[in-house]
């Protein structure tokens, strides 16, 4: 089934109140799709400003309705699946043994009722503990719950979906960068800053990273959505390692902060590798010719 080339379609986003969700929302509705929205408080939705600009639907995944799910959501073309629960806390088995069964039958739902194509959010840590360029051919080794329970979602969603004849678009997110609300080591340097502290410990900053800012994120998962035309893995992210010191200095100059960085002052972390970053081959093909010579789902 393809659908290449989708123009001014029905978009329904979950998780639209989130980091990313926020920004892809704002994106599909600044090129010109219709856009509704699954949330679980609206009021979330109001504190994000989108609550004029979007059809929204109270829906709660404990709770989702036996009915046809695609034709319950008035049949949109394209479902981008960014929600999922429980972050940061990577390592809760609530991933697995809650989430896991929810979101698949929530996909199934979607898929069994007609969906032509699902995107969903999975992680860059699906390869785990690996260094270097990874590509989405690479083996997968998740090593903490969520990662497990994303990759295991992939799984099951990529034969269900073929079944069903709807396109599954897996996006493996690398690292953001942005104003977020989940914690992280930029934002706590930016705390630190704000508060006037006069230092701020770190590892020794030589860990390789790919980041790419939210706005980018959502703008490419855009695109994907609208180009592709089979089922895929496709690694989101910059394909351009860059090192932590570098973008630690980078903040700590554009903020002109006198803060004093007290490089290898805590250990580098056991489970996380030293160099990461994404092969984005198969996103720079697929955004510039629409075709990614076959590669289908890439496992």
């Amino acid at each position: 089934m393809g659908q290449k080339g989708l123009l001014n379609v029905k978009a329904l986003v979950t998780g639209a109140t989130g980091f990313i969700g926020r920004h892809l929302t704002r994106e599909l509705l600044n090129k010109g799709h219709e856009v509704s929205v699954a949330v679980r408080n609206p009021e979330k939705l109001r504190e994000a400003g989108l609550e004029r600009d979007v059809c929204s639907y109270v829906f709660d995944l404990e709770r989702a309705p036996e009915e046809n799910l695609w034709e319950f959501f008035q049949r949109p073309d394209i479902v981008f699946h960014l929600a999922w629960e429980g972050l940061p806390n990577y390592s809760s088995f609530h991933h697995i043994e809650e989430n896991l069964p929810r979101h698949y039958r929530f996909l199934k739902g979607l898929a069994q009722g007609g969906c032509p194509k699902i995107l969903v959010t999975g992680t860059c840590a699906e390869y785990g503990n690996q260094s270097g360029q990874l590509n989405e051919s690479a083996p997968v080794f998740p090593d903490n719950a969520y990662a497990a329970a994303k990759h295991a979602l992939y799984l099951f969603s990529r034969i269900m979906c073929k079944r069903y004849d709807t396109i599954i678009l897996w996006a493996r997110v690398f690292y953001i960068t942005g104003e977020r609300g989940r914690p992280s080591l930029f934002d706590d340097l930016g705390r630190a800053m704000r508060r006037g502290d006069e230092s701020f410990d770190l590892s020794g900053g030589e860990q390789l990273r790919d980041f790419l800012n939210v706005e980018e994120v959502a703008s490419s998962l855009r695109k994907i959505a609208e180009v592709a035309d089979q089922s895929m893995v496709i690694n989101v992210g910059s394909g351009s390692p860059v090192s932590i010191c570098s973008v630690v200095e980078r903040i700590v100059s554009l903020n002109k902060s006198n803060i004093r960085l007290n490089w290898g002052r805590l250990p580098y972390a056991d489970n996380e590798p030293m160099a990461f970053w994404a092969d984005v081959s198969r996103l720079n093909s697929l955004l510039r010719t629409g075709d990614v010579n076959g590669s289908g789902f890439g496992f």
